[in-house]
């Protein structure tokens, strides 16, 4: 199929980035078991993970336990662990690195407060207190004007927390109920999206006051604009975008298309430009406990790996067909975490493990091979 894809290009039939991308989607559909981490110290359930994009290698997680651990993926060994002494009280249940510097990461926890790392000397550089649970944190990969923090609580406020000020004033008021997903645009550092316990998906624009799109199920497009009035804005409520509290959100790489998880098991893509939900159908995934949940992408936004239970299920996110499912874990999986650039996976869970999973190398074809004559036969 390799040599299929580079004779098509040779003949003209695919332009070089196009001949990229399918030799990148050949690959992401080959995933899979590369290694198990059984070094890792957790002593409790992994409830969420992150993978730097400046060297590549360094794996951030965060437990049940209330440790935090950084992990050299090349070398399968850990390098820093702040155990629940030194950094949170209660469970870790989000933790992200800064985007352009692996000096400085970030966690939060059931014991309300989001922290700031030194990574060098595993100090504490900024502790905001915010007085509620933090279900997830989310940092913009893009932004240059701002350096916010979008904080998901337990309260109906999605918080931002600046890393310039050290304050943390700033609330976006919409949802009815807990916020259990933020993720910022990857096209725009000033759209932010949220998941919320009323089952409602929130476009923002954080500057501005309200929300600036409201998903609805029925696919009817909500929006605040900037001639309604403060009252009006504050009595608008969000669309249902489920029928079940929405626990995970994920952004398409072009940030055009938004994909949320249900903890019914239901997923949805939403259009983020016109509104409303596109007419993909995926299968179900099984229901799970009311908890926050982190879906990875593929490289070009092909594919989407969903945890179910403890199980990985890879669609394809134009057809919302199910290609494979990933199987290794021994109890409920937390987190997926896809690196664009290593093209690996990173999943954990309940069972306290991190497995890494790589695009096995594909054995050729023997038509392929007959196919592909670098000489002429004698």
């Amino acid at each position: 199929m390799f040599l299929s894809v580079i004779e098509g290009r040779r003949i003209g039939k695919f332009s070089t980035n196009e001949l990229i991308r399918t030799l990148i989607k050949l690959r992401t559909q080959e995933i899979d078991i590369k290694s198990s981490w059984t070094n890792v110290p957790h002593t409790g359930p992994i409830n969420c993970l992150d993978v730097e994009f400046v060297d590549n290698r360094y794996v951030l997680s965060g437990g049940s336990d209330c440790q935090i651990v950084i992990t050299d993926s090349l070398k399968n060994e850990v390098v820093t662990t702040i155990d629940k002494g030194k950094g949170h009280k209660f469970a870790v249940t989000s933790v992200c690195w800064y985007p352009c510097d692996t000096g400085m990461f970030l966690s939060a926890g059931f014991d309300e407060t989001v922290v700031v790392w030194d990574t060098n000397t595993s100090k504490k550089a900024i502790k905001f207190p915010l007085g509620c649970h933090v279900y997830q944190i989310s940092m913009s990969q893009i932004a240059s004007s701002h350096a916010l923090v979008a904080v998901a609580t337990k309260s109906r406020t999605l918080r931002l927390c600046d890393l310039r000020t050290g304050t943390s004033t700033h609330c976006l008021l919409g949802h009815q109920g807990a916020i259990f997903s933020t993720h910022w645009s990857p096209s725009c550092e000033y759209l932010l999206s949220s998941g919320s316990e009323d089952m409602s998906i929130l476009l923002w624009d954080i500057r501005k006051s309200n929300f600036i799109m409201s998903f609805d199920a029925e696919n009817h497009q909500k929006t605040t604009t900037d001639h309604v009035s403060k009252e009006r804005a504050k009595s608008q409520t969000p669309f249902r975008s489920h029928t079940a509290p929405v626990c995970s959100l994920c952004f398409s790489p072009d940030g055009f298309q938004l994909y949320s998880l249900a903890s019914d098991g239901r997923i949805s893509a939403w259009d983020t430009v016109v509104g409303g939900r596109r007419p993909v159908n995926f299968p179900k995934t099984r229901p799970f406990q009311l908890k926050s949940k982190q879906m990875g992408m593929s490289r070009y936004g092909d594919y989407i790996f969903v945890p179910n239970k403890k199980d990985v299920d890879m669609f394809e996110t134009s057809t919302g067909k199910k290609i494979k499912t990933l199987k290794a874990h021994l109890e409920q999986i937390n987190c997926c975490s896809y690196n664009h650039w290593s093209e690996t996976l990173f999943t954990c869970g309940d069972d306290r493990q991190i497995i890494e999973w790589y695009p096995r190398e594909k054995v050729l074809q023997s038509n392929d091979e007959n196919n592909w004559n670098d000489s002429d036969p004698e």
